[in-house]
This record gives structure tokens, C-alpha cells and sequence, in this order.
């Protein structure tokens, strides 16, 4: 379940799609952030430190993966889901690979981001709840090995 009004940062280099998605984010309950390229993503990323980001892939000038590497070393905790309008399936592996959480085919269908923030959100919980764990647990013998 989403923080109540989570702020969700979307960098989405074209206005419509990007316009639609703050849309869709409101009508879901969230606050969206918008930047539309991968400096501006970055600018509001760091004043903002929204939990998760819906990131394009695509974007111009500084490319989506770049923007995703950025983001994954300031703030590992970060939930990134990327989107693309292009199937392009070696740019996504990649980004998967570099700490994406999930992918949103474009044009998207509110539904499926529906579906793909309340997967981010469990994530989020479940992350939190092992890290509650592993610090009230001490590690065993097996655990240090």
C-alpha cells in the first residue's frame, strides 16, 4: 500500500505521455513530479527524493539508463520503473540489470501502472520489514561464513 500522497517523480522527455502519466498518477492517489529530460529528472530527483520514478528509457541527451545509474548511486533504495514506447528488449535487460524494479510498455494502460506501483509498494514493505529483521536478529555462526 502507497505512503498516503507518495510523491512519484516521472521523467518522460514527451509532454503528452508525460502530461497523461500525472494524470493517472493522481487518479491513483499520488502526487507526480515531472521533469522532462534527464538533467531536469536528476535536478528534481535530488530536491525532491521521491521513492519511486517512472523513467524513460528513450529520453534525449542524457539517455534513461544514465539517469537510472544516477539515481541507483545516490539512493539504492529508490524504486525505478522504466517505460518505453520502443520493444526495444536490450536496452530494458540493461536497465533491469542495473536495478530497475520493473517495465511499462508505452502508450501505457493505467491499469498496468496501477498494477506495477502496488508491486513497487510491496517491495518497498517487504525491503523494510527484512531490514527491521536483520536488525533485531543477530547473525549466526552460518551468517558471518
Amino acid at each position: 500500500m502507497p505512503e498516503a500522497k507518495a510523491a512519484i517523480l516521472i521523467i518522460e522527455d514527451d509532454r503528452e505521455t508525460r502530461n497523461r502519466m500525472a494524470r493517472a498518477l493522481e487518479g491513483l492517489g499520488y502526487v507526480p513530479i515531472c521533469a522532462g529530460s534527464g538533467e531536469d529528472g536528476l535536478t528534481a530527483f535530488a530536491a525532491r527524493r521521491p521513492p519511486v520514478v517512472l523513467l524513460d528509457v528513450g529520453l534525449p541527451g542524457m539517455d534513461g539508463v544514465s539517469v537510472l545509474q544516477e539515481i541507483k548511486r545516490s539512493a539504492p533504495d529508490t524504486t525505478v520503473i522504466v517505460t518505453s514506447g520502443h520493444r526495444d528488449v536490450g536496452t530494458v535487460v540493461r536497465a533491469m540489470k542495473l536495478g530497475a524494479a520493473d517495465f511499462v510498455t508505452k502508450p501505457f494502460d493505467t491499469q498496468e501502472l496501477a498494477f506495477c506501483l502496488a508491486a513497487a509498494w510491496e517491495q518497498r514493505a517487504l525491503r523494510g520489514e527484512v531490514d527491521a529483521l536483520r536488525n533485531r536478529i543477530p547473525p549466526t555462526r552460518e551468517d558471518a561464513k
